[in-house]
């Protein structure tokens, strides 16, 4: 087992390595064939959802996507417009949460002498080298906007520096892991990205963590977008995470929840449900059902959406 000194570390540090990556705690084992009687369940209830899409085209069910779908279908609609126009609009808000991951990225990997404030400065530096819409739109800011996007992406990599214990070589840690499981003769694919994940399978035995990191308010829904996750790793590489947690260094707070079999059967009747709504939705089968939200105010319908006016409004009143 790897050693570290606990004693070392703040109050914080210590929560962390102990309730959240639960360092030295046992790890469950899963059957040879658990995966795969999962991937049949799923490609049997699926299945229906295939009728009204293109057989030539892999159909993806992202992460986003069925968060979208079950607070707003006009909202999932909205958005998944506006990618296919490729008129992605950025602000001050959305950037700095972009930024700021990929500055805590670079320190999970980086040595810890590298400074918060110059791994910011080179975070914001590559992302404005690339020719992204988010690239773009940094090449466009006056020098006070891109100091104040430094400086915030700067606390927050204080932040974890703090509130996170060092990560150890040997734990084996990856950022911004893309994850794909295919199915239906890859005419569905389950796609993900995690922020971090630490540790690998050793035979049947689950012995990884997934977490996401979060820059505002930390909630349970949150734990349905891991879940997604943990589903994804499951198929991949056939055996489950161990846990899956998001934390955010606004309040040091974090969401945590073990992976079971219980667990993995609800987010498949999770998936399969919103699936089966986006399937309806996307082949204009019905009209969407619209749902005031949180998120209208990010919509990029709200200037000709009734309902949302009508929900943002609401909270001014």
């Amino acid at each position: 087992m790897i050693s570290i000194d606990s004693q070392s570390l703040n109050p914080k540090q210590q929560e962390v390595l102990k309730r959240l990556i639960d360092f030295g705690g046992d790890r469950p084992e899963y059957p040879q064939d658990f995966a795969v009687k999962m991937l049949a369940n799923l490609e049997t209830r699926l299945g229906p959802a295939l009728k009204t899409r293109d057989p030539s085209k892999t159909w993806w069910l992202t992460k986003s996507a069925l968060i979208d779908v079950g607070m707003c279908e006009g909202l999932h609609l909205a958005r998944r417009a506006e990618r296919s126009s490729g008129t992605q609009t950025w602000t001050f808000e959305k950037a700095r949460g972009t930024l700021a991951h990929r500055c805590v990225e670079y320190l999970v990997l980086a040595p810890d002498t590298i400074p918060p404030l110059t791994a910011a400065e080179a975070s914001l530096a590559r992302l404005s080298e690339t020719d992204s819409s988010l690239g773009e739109w940094i090449k466009t800011l006056a020098e006070p906007e891109r100091v104040e996007l430094v400086q915030y992406c700067t606390n927050m990599a204080s932040e974890f520096l703090q509130q996170w214990p060092p990560i150890n070589a040997e734990w084996q840690p990856r950022v911004e892991i893309p994850a794909r499981a295919y199915l239906l003769e890859n005419r569905v694919g389950l796609i993900g990205r995690y922020d971090l994940a630490l540790g690998s399978p050793k035979g049947r035995q689950a012995r990884t963590l997934i977490v996401d990191f979060k820059f505002g308010e930390v909630r349970p829904a949150h734990l349905d977008e891991l879940r997604f996750y943990a589903l994804v790793e499951t198929l991949k590489l056939g055996i489950p995470p161990y846990r899956v947690a998001a934390y955010g260094f606004d309040s040091a707070r974090f969401v945590v929840e073990d992976v079971t079999e219980m667990s993995l059967v609800a987010t498949m009747d999770w998936l399969v449900q919103r699936a089966l709504v986006l399937a309806e939705i996307e082949s204009e089968t019905r009209p969407p059902i619209l749902t005031g939200n949180p998120l209208c105010t990010w919509c990029p319908a709200l200037p000709n959406c009734q309902t949302g006016q009508t929900w943002t409004d609401s909270l001014s009143s």
